[in-house]
């Protein structure tokens, strides 16, 4: 399946761009000291794992001669892994288990509370800097999206490198099929400058934290109403990640990322138009065998 995403993705998002948008510096731009520490940022699971995250978003929609489409979200994200491949790499599965919306316009509001995304399961098999060895849709034949469209920040993205000091920095380049944000998988390129921030204590807890720069450029290909659909996308994202560090898996993100999108019918016939997206992600509960990862926020 990996295999299958990657020969047949990569020949879309070859079509959209010539070449890679990249992360360039400010003029002036001095790096800061680095720090005493050194922190280390990795995903670690053991089998039989579960995740319950929180996701609350705003998205902006926009498209030329249509009214902004506002939409308010609220989702149950479950993550759970089923065994481990060997010491540091993870089979996870990822479901949207509840999804609501409020979708506003100029003259309009309207709830809903279905989406054909809820109950879909995408599996990843990472290793603990976050590489995707395996992607796959446990159905790759009935299309869907999510709620927050192909390209909305990802959970779990890829460190890279697993240790730095307070103010380093690295840069990284891969190219991944979207699994968890739709089926066909958008294929995505992209460059990521992460920087390291430094520990930080709440809630009893330890924490982790690291930011990052993205750019990239993205492509997918579906059906609707029987015509075929290209959809191109330019990304511009920025996120902050708090890793919680006894259990080591994403505590809490907050990211933003504004999607320019041109979207192609058979005909030809273009429509341009751009998304917004403010997310945070919050981690209310960790079920494992191991007593050590039991964690809960009991807001649920």
């Amino acid at each position: 399946m990996t295999r299958f995403f990657r020969a047949s993705l990569l020949l879309l998002i070859l079509g959209c761009a010539t070449s890679l948008a990249q992360i360039q510096l400010e003029p002036g731009y001095k790096p800061l000291p680095l720090g005493p520490d050194m922190l280390c940022f990795r995903y670690t699971f053991h089998a039989g794992d579960s995740l319950l995250y929180h996701v609350q978003s705003e998205d902006s929609i926009l498209f030329a001669g249509e009214p902004t489409l506002i939409k308010s979200r609220t989702e149950f994200v479950l993550v759970w892994c089923d065994s481990l491949i060997n010491t540091n790499v993870y089979r996870i599965h990822l479901a949207v288990i509840d999804a609501r919306e409020v979708q506003r316009t100029s003259t309009d509001t309207v709830q809903r509370t279905l989406s054909p995304w809820i109950g879909r399961r995408a599996t990843l098999v990472i290793d603990s800097a976050g590489n995707r060895l395996e992607m796959s849709a446990d159905d790759a034949t009935n299309t869907a999206m999510s709620p927050g469209g192909a390209f909305q920040p990802l959970i779990f993205p890829t460190f890279g490198e697993l240790c730095g000091r307070q103010n380093q920095s690295w840069l990284i380049r891969d190219t991944v099929a979207l699994v968890e944000n739709s089926v066909p998988p958008a294929a995505y390129e992209h460059a990521t400058l992460w920087r390291v921030l430094d520990r930080a204590d709440t809630l009893n807890r330890k924490f982790f934290q690291i930011q990052y720069t993205q750019t990239g450029i993205g492509g997918l290909s579906f059906r609707m109403d029987q015509a075929g659909i290209n959809v191109k996308a330019q990304v511009a994202a920025f996120g902050k990640l708090t890793m919680d560090s006894s259990l080591q898996v994403p505590f809490h993100l907050f990211a933003t990322s504004e999607n320019k999108i041109t979207m192609t019918t058979p005909q030809g016939t273009e429509r341009k138009g751009k998304q917004l997206v403010s997310v945070h992600v919050s981690l209310l509960e960790s079920r494992s065998s191991s007593p050590e990862r039991k964690f809960s926020l009991n807001r649920r």
